[in-house]
């Protein structure tokens, strides 16, 4: 799921010489500063600069942060074809994050007249996997205070 990983086989065309900044980098900070709202290579520059501490925690950043010509050179560089398919397959993969995230959605249910109010006892809530099967030890409780999760997974 990492774009790292998906862009890690994405050939990089530069000259080894004067080459400060990993093309790893530059398309990461791009592609996070275009999602953050950045449309050019100076909010590109812009956004790695303000973030560089956060960005720095999973990016090299050898030189810190390229400016936004380098932006603009290592975008140039790359070929079209081979950004595409690295992009796409990221995007695949967010989609089946999020397809699984969707079939199993976590709902709080609350069963009727749960709740004592001559002892003043709240109402026993129970979590629910949606789409998923009740896991064995998803037995109702007897403290009406504890929720129960029936999701397996």
């Amino acid at each position: 799921m990492n774009l790292t990983e998906h862009f890690s086989d994405c050939q990089d065309p530069r000259r080894e010489l004067g080459k400060e900044h990993l093309l790893i980098d530059i398309i990461v900070i791009g592609i996070l500063a275009v999602i953050c709202g950045a449309n050019d290579f100076v909010g590109m520059a812009e956004s790695g600069r303000d973030k560089e501490a956060w960005i720095g925690t999973f990016l090299e950043l050898p030189n810190g942060t390229a400016s936004h010509d380098t932006f603009g050179r290592g975008f140039a560089q790359i070929k079209p074809s081979e950004f595409q398919r690295c992009f796409l397959n990221w995007c695949a993969a967010w989609q089946k994050l999020t397809a699984v995230a969707r079939s199993s959605r976590l709902t709080a249910v609350t069963p009727r007249r749960s709740h004592n109010r001559s002892l003043a006892q709240e109402c026993d809530q129970v979590s629910q996997c949606l789409g998923a099967e009740p896991s064995p030890d998803s037995r109702p409780s007897s403290k009406p205070h504890e929720a129960k999760s029936i999701c397996s997974g």
